[in-house]
């Protein structure tokens, strides 16, 4: 139910992926139960005939036909909807996706030259390196192409890609594998988290440091005014962008409120839950006075912690396990989690995530602070603007 009410939450129309999604599921039951019963109803009307031809024969020859189409139909209905009507087979009228992008292999460059791309299929086919953005739009620049023209060569339309990422939130993990992007994200054991960890985060923190900037926080910042992108005011130049400190105070001013919403006091003990590469936890001991730990999963995330600490001459404590695998007894003034819920999993954010951070809450003041990302309700969505808007007091 938590996912369906976000499904709804995140969707204008009935078109949107959520939607259609939520929509397949329904469907696929009732297409797979006429097809089912039609199968059963003709196996047992050939069975009764002692399988022979006669049922494809005279007055027998209905039924058959009946029963046959009953088994097929649903499955012949469901290609022409989901090829004809709702991917369509032909070209689309006025679409060039090479004005775009430039594609590596010819068989989708012939296929994908006159329609647009769902945008499942784009990014995998980008990270796989399959095409590359035109120069000669935008001079190459990703940002500003995709800003600009993603809507004349893309669109959010579902694909299979995305029917069997839902069909395996209901599958057991020995049936879909487990770890990154694989299998159900609504329970994760022990197990499977430390293999979804390991296959993200511990691709070495230069991969990271390379992204994240100086800062190295993978969580959301806080802008006290628009910023300033390299497409749009540093004439293209991502270094100079990227050197002008904005991600690094946006940064900065999260952390503050991180703990100026714990209420952060000289002395007291902090535990942040998916440290990540331990940035709160020095700034809380920097610019707070706190004792802070750290929780994470990832070898190369403890391994930067203990060396920035050590070269910062800011002291930390970095447990490299899982948060149910955190040193039993050990209470805490204030506990946080940033963004990590996802690694948690709906079926284990009750018992045991918040279970465990209750337990290790040292008095009944003390604080937690969970930040997640999730989808507004759609009374404090913008959608003229197309932004999201926090709901007024």
């Amino acid at each position: 139910m938590e996912k369906l009410r976000i499904g709804i939450a995140m969707s204008t129309r009935w078109t949107d992926p959520p939607m259609m999604l939520m929509g397949i599921i329904p469907y696929a039951g009732t297409a797979i139960g006429i097809s089912a019963y039609h199968a059963v109803q003709l196996y047992k009307f050939a069975a009764a005939s002692n399988f022979s031809t006669s049922i494809f024969q005279g007055d027998e020859l209905n039924k058959s036909a009946v029963l046959l189409a009953g088994m097929l139909g649903p499955y012949v209905l469901t290609r022409f909807l989901w090829d004809v009507v709702y991917h369509g087979l032909g070209t689309e009228k006025g679409v060039d996706t090479s004005k775009f992008l430039t594609f590596k292999k010819e068989s989708l460059a012939r296929y994908y030259k006159h329609r647009r791309i769902p945008m499942c299929e784009l990014y995998e086919m980008y990270i796989d390196g399959h095409f590359d953005w035109n120069e000669s739009c935008e001079g190459g620049d990703c940002y500003k192409i995709l800003q600009y023209h993603r809507h004349e060569f893309a669109n959010y339309k579902v694909t299979w890609r995305q029917i069997w990422w839902l069909i395996s939130q209901f599958l057991p993990w020995w049936m879909t594998g487990s770890g990154l992007g694989r299998g159900s994200s609504s329970g994760k054991s022990v197990k499977e988290t430390h293999k979804e960890i390991d296959e993200h985060y511990n691709k070495g923190n230069d991969v990271f440091s390379s992204m994240l900037g100086r800062a190295m926080v993978y969580t959301c910042g806080v802008f006290h005014q628009v910023p300033s992108f390299a497409s749009d005011s540093y004439q293209g130049d991502y270094a100079k962008s990227a050197a002008d400190g904005t991600l690094e105070e946006a940064q900065f001013n999260k952390l503050n409120m991180i703990c100026d919403k714990l209420m952060l006091q000289k002395g007291e003990t902090l535990l942040d839950i998916g440290c990540g590469w331990g940035t709160l936890c020095r700034h809380a001991v920097k610019h707070y006075g706190a004792k802070a730990t750290g929780v994470t999963l990832s070898v190369e995330g403890k391994k930067y912690c203990d060396y920035a600490s050590k070269e910062t001459g800011i002291p930390t404590e970095i447990h490299c396990c899982d948060y149910r695998e955190i040193p039993g007894g050990q209470k805490f003034d204030k506990i946080a989690s940033i963004e990590m819920a996802e690694h948690v999993g709906i079926a284990n954010f009750v018992d045991p995530f918040l279970v465990s951070v209750r337990k290790m809450l040292a008095k009944k003041d003390s604080k937690f602070l969970l930040q997640v990302n999730i989808a507004p309700l759609p009374h404090v969505r913008n959608r003229r603007q197309g932004v999201w808007s926090p709901p007024r007091a």
